[in-house]
């Protein structure tokens, strides 16, 4: 169960990555 948070969270980091180029904001992920 805690990898699959993980997962998300990763998932979660990079959708945020993408719309960081699309709308250009900038997020970052600790």
């Amino acid at each position: 169960m805690k990898s699959k948070i993980n997962d998300l969270i990763f998932r979660a980091c990079f959708i945020l990555n993408y719309s960081q180029e699309v709308f250009g904001v900038r997020l970052r992920c600790i």
